[in-house]
């Protein structure tokens, strides 16, 4: 791979084992089992670390977040963003369409089978992705004017059956990255999309903007910091030599719109409002010292301050319970209910697989049901 290449996959996080560089979380931690060695997780650290994070930036985040939405603007052909109906998503869309930038394409993934049963009573996790129609679907009518701007749905479930049932995808994925299947998929998406391979195959540069993350500081004896963490980890190079896939590589881009190495002045400064809050509300300031509360707490509570109200407005349409992490997340749920035995077969022998050559260690627990997360450089507040 070239230096060029690898860099621009530094921007979404490497993983350092010894000398060695991977793109792949599951390639670093087979090489790291293989060679006792221990893993790091590079995100950006010679960018971010050459700011002091104590330096209060004075630009209000309204600004911030138009100055990268038109960064983003000026660097790629095609910009398309994956709208969930949550909050930061709404966040990234609002900074594009309050402040006048052309965003070329919104893109909603839902499984279809799924989706048909969907029902505004049901809050619990597996409904997460009714979220597409009672939520970012009501808030894109409201809001969203300029009818130049492509709005369309991508049905996961024939995602996932393209994947699972084509050899060269298999053997894109022999390990993930990701124990769930959603972030496979995701992917799959990106390789096989007919739009997407027509705008690579055009030679444009296209952008899938991802709404990653909140910035959740820690508080402990009374220093506050923050670690970025590869929890939404989206890093991919194809491993084939086949002409499509070295297409798709040079033309393919995927963009953190807050976690950013190009204006990280926007995540310091979100650190920055929470850190003040915390400051001047004390029951705030619990939340992120008494390790009891959920990181969804802490999410809510932070997006009021992060946030304008018109944007948090949409969790006001309607919202589910999260389960974050292992194969029973809330975004992996529709896979296993609703795709044959064959392909469930799959998958699983790939999470065997996976369960098999990667050392106990890197698991939460006894059941490996959940690869751990990488922190990377603790940033001072």
């Amino acid at each position: 791979m070239s230096n060029s290449r690898l860099l621009e996959h530094k921007r979404v996080g490497l993983y350092h084992v010894g000398d060695m560089v991977f793109i792949s979380k599951s390639d670093a931690l087979i090489y790291a089992t293989a060679t006792k060695q221990p893993v790091y997780w590079d995100f950006n650290d010679d960018v971010f670390s050459k700011i002091d994070w104590k330096i209060p930036i004075s630009t209000p985040l309204s600004e911030l977040y138009k100055q990268r939405a038109q960064q983003l603007r000026d660097k790629y052909d095609y910009l398309s963003l994956f709208f969930s109906g949550g909050v930061d998503s709404a966040n990234v869309l609002h900074s594009f369409i309050d402040n006048g930038i052309f965003l070329d394409e919104i893109v909603m993934y839902r499984p279809v089978r799924t989706i048909k049963n969907a029902n505004t009573l049901d809050k619990s996790p597996k409904n997460v992705y009714s979220e597409i129609e009672f939520a970012a679907i009501p808030h894109l009518k409201k809001y969203l004017k300029d009818e130049r701007t492509l709005v369309r749905f991508i049905d996961m479930d024939t995602s996932a059956e393209e994947f699972f049932n084509d050899d060269n995808l298999l053997s894109e994925f022999c390990t993930l990255n990701n124990m769930g299947v959603t972030p496979v998929v995701k992917t799959a998406m990106c390789l096989t999309d007919k739009i997407w391979n027509a705008l690579y195959e055009s030679g444009k540069t296209v952008a899938h903007i991802h709404g990653i993350d909140k910035p959740i500081i820690s508080i402990d004896n009374g220093e506050y910091s923050f670690q970025f963490e590869d929890s939404m980890s989206f890093n991919f190079e194809s491993k084939s030599l086949i002409d499509q896939y070295d297409r798709i590589n040079k033309h393919q881009y995927h963009e953190y719109f807050y976690w950013t190495p190009d204006l990280p002045q926007l995540v310091i400064k979100q650190c920055q409002v929470v850190k003040q809050v915390c400051n001047n509300d004390l029951i705030f300031k619990l939340l992120f010292v008494q390790s009891l509360n959920s990181i969804q707490q802490k999410f809510m509570a932070i997006i009021h301050y992060i946030y304008p109200p018109h944007v948090n407005e949409i969790r006001d349409r309607f919202t589910t319970g999260k389960v974050l992490l292992g194969l029973n997340a809330s975004q992996h749920l529709w896979f296993h209910d609703t795709m044959g035995d064959d392909i469930n077969g799959k998958f699983n022998d790939m999470v065997k697989y996976t369960r098999y050559i990667i050392d106990d260690s890197f698991f939460y627990n006894s059941n490996k049901n959940a690869i751990k997360l990488f922190k990377g450089k603790k940033y001072i507040l």
